[in-house]
């Protein structure tokens, strides 16, 4: 039996909460996921007897461990494993953007980056049928080493749910998850010296819709307290439930009647203050939608290039320095040299155009992404 085949029948051990002979097998297995798993069975099985309590438990994670942690689980891994292939429904000009894009609300008008991302069932459906497409596809040899039960969103979501939270994404996740998801940047620092200071407060936030607030709210307390190293307070003010480590510069966790949030603390003062000029709001942000060719995706992307591009400029103004310094060093060119002892963005620039002049014709970009058939992704 090769490995992934012990592996998989470990797994249906697991599933079925049959831990002694999961254990059984992952021991036959020198292979660091199966000792991973261990560790896992040993946390979930309450019989066991050396099961590592949280009090015991080793600091494996980093302090951004349960950001991450939650990130990766409501947002990335559930939002069908990746942040491209998101949300339908894009707007005309005609359309209320509110309704087109709600959960843009949440992210002011200038926010740089904002990713909106499907969470339902369908589209999970519609990766499993392109899985097993690809899987089709492979010749014997490599599906011969695949084994015989093929790979599947659905059932990579079921294991990862049922080793992280000894329950099914059905059971865990799904029974509280809406249809959209999104994800963020509000800012970028004004200078590098702001960033490299500590000075530069970074807005970000992962939104993501829910349909039943109390199983959200227990879903979260139950993943907080997976932490060995991190200690969150719950309370209740202003509608929402927040969840605040007692750590200040760790996430904050709000969740209302509608969505849950996790936010940096910046974004989360932010909202709590209320946004008056949301992105919903924004004439640049409904336009630039609009432009594109289709009125539903499975994904979609909204940059404020013109935001971005100035937000780098104090990088390539420090670049220049490092550059013109170190030329500084090197002995005298030869007389016959065209090498320059100075760098500039604007020498790629034609003559006559300064920076500004090129960033004001810069504007937003939109980008929608879709499966056709389940076998062809289309990016427009």
């Amino acid at each position: 039996m090769s490995i992934k085949e012990q592996m998989l029948l470990a797994r249906e051990h697991i599933q079925a909460k049959q831990y002694d002979e999961a254990r059984a097998i992952l021991n036959t297995i020198d292979h660091p996921k199966a000792r991973e798993w261990l560790e896992r069975i040993d946390q979930m099985d309450v019989s066991a007897p050396t099961r590592i309590t949280s009090a015991s438990a080793p600091h494996t994670s980093s302090r951004r461990g349960v950001f991450l942690l939650s990130v990766v689980m409501m947002v990335v891994l559930v939002s069908v494993a990746g942040l491209v292939f998101v949300l339908p429904s894009f707007s005309n000009p005609a359309q209320d953007s509110s309704e087109t894009h709600p959960l843009a609300s949440y992210f002011p008008d200038d926010a740089i980056v904002y990713a909106e991302l499907r969470t339902d069932d369908a589209h999970i459906e519609t990766w499993d049928n392109l899985v097993s497409h690809i899987q089709a596809s492979l010749p014997p040899l490599v599906t011969g080493m695949l084994g015989d039960e093929p790979y599947t969103l659905s059932s990579s979501l079921d294991l990862l749910t049922t080793m992280s939270l000894n329950a099914d994404f059905e059971t865990a996740i799904r029974s509280w998850l809406g249809d959209q998801s999104a994800v963020g940047i509000y800012n970028m620092p004004a200078s590098i010296e702001a960033y490299t200071m500590g000075e530069f407060e970074l807005g970000l936030a992962a939104v993501v819709q829910i349909t039943d607030r109390d199983k959200a709210i227990a879903f979260v307390d139950n993943l907080l307290s997976l932490s060995p190293t991190l200690t969150y307070n719950q309370s209740d003010s202003d509608g929402y439930t927040f969840f605040r480590s007692t750590d200040t510069t760790e996430p904050i966790i709000m969740i209302n009647d509608t969505v849950i949030i996790i936010a940096s603390p910046y974004a989360s003062t932010t909202i709590q203050n209320g946004i008056s000029k949301p992105l919903t709001e924004s004439p640049q942000f409904i336009e630039t939608m609009a432009l594109l060719p289709e009125t539903e995706y499975n994904a979609s992307l909204y940059l404020q290039t013109d935001l971005i591009f100035r937000g780098l400029l104090p990088l390539f103004e420090a670049m220049e320095s490092q550059f013109t310094l170190m030329m500084a060093t090197l002995p005298d060119q030869d007389a016959t040299s065209t090498e320059p002892k100075s760098f500039s963005i604007e020498d790629f620039l034609p003559e006559g155009i300064t920076m500004d002049d090129a960033l004001d014709v810069i504007g937003q970009m939109a980008m929608g992404f879709t499966t056709l058939d389940d076998y062809t992704i289309v990016v427009d």
